[in-house]
């Protein structure tokens, strides 16, 4: 799996403990690809000019309460990981990875939920100025409904974007029991048969012992990651980090402590490792 990594940019440390666990892990394939940041132009095919230029200048609020310089400098490199990827996925017509979290909270005009830019949908855009797709599926299975990502569709009104979000329906583990979640689920995939490009944006943090999560377990994730990958793995994809909170707490190094995090995320590599084989 190609990862479009965010080493060069002052990025929070998930993105990066994802990517060397995946190094280390003799059951993944992963290679490191280089990419560039993205251009305010790019940006602003998503969101409001005014608000990218007073997020990037610390004027108005990243969406992690706060405007710290450092956020704004690596929101480029964010959105580029997701464009790049996405231009590789399409060009290959692969799945690939842009290790990255902190989109679909984000509106045209408004960052939240650690969300500033909506990097998979301005991925999606700058992939349709291109002329490189028709159609986008964006399926997101982080635990959270993502609302900026509904808003900028709206706003744009972007019909040629297929967008289910798991969020918006399960709210509990009561709510996916019975088989109710991966019926969803697998009406969700069939919708997004007919994309050119797929976006797989596949948090960890409905997990049921994440302090966000209580939906599935380990092994219902993997069977969640699988129908993707099989219905789906045969078309352009990009896999993205979305959320996952999870600690342990006895742990002494960044990533032992968030190893159950990583787990997961390891899980998803895996299982794409041994569909898709180099």
């Amino acid at each position: 799996m190609s990862a479009f990594t965010e080493s060069f940019s002052p990025s929070s440390s998930k993105p990066r403990l994802v990517v060397q666990d995946w190094q280390n892990d003799p059951q993944i394939n992963c290679e490191i690809c280089s990419f560039s940041p993205a251009t305010f132009q790019q940006l602003k095919l998503a969101h409001d000019g005014d608000y990218v230029d007073g997020v990037l200048s610390g004027r108005y609020d990243n969406g992690f309460g706060n405007n710290d310089p450092a956020i704004a400098e690596s929101l480029p490199f964010v959105a580029g990981s997701m464009i790049a990827a996405s231009e590789y996925a399409i060009r290959n017509r692969e799945v690939v990875c842009s290790p990255s979290s902190g989109s679909h909270h984000a509106g045209t005009d408004f960052g939240a939920g650690y969300c500033s830019f909506n990097a998979l949908l301005i991925a999606a855009m700058v992939m349709k100025q291109k002329g490189l797709v028709e159609r986008v599926a964006l399926i997101d299975v982080d635990r959270h409904w993502a609302d900026g990502s509904d808003q900028i569709i709206r706003h744009h009104g972007l019909k040629w974007i297929v967008h289910r979000s798991q969020g918006k329906f399960f709210n509990s583990r009561q709510d996916c029991i019975n088989g109710r979640y991966m019926r969803w689920l697998n009406k969700a995939i069939a919708d997004c048969s007919g994309a050119d490009l797929v976006l797989f944006n596949a948090g960890v943090d409905g997990h049921i012992n994440d302090l966000l999560g209580g939906l599935h377990t380990t092994e219902e994730l993997a069977e969640r990651d699988r129908a993707v990958f099989e219905k789906l793995g045969h078309k352009p994809t990009v896999i993205s980090l979305a959320g996952g909170y999870q600690l342990d707490a006895e742990g002494t190094t960044p990533a032992e402590r968030l190893e159950p995090v990583l787990a997961l995320h390891r899980q998803t590599a895996r299982i794409h490792t041994q569909l898709f084989p180099a």
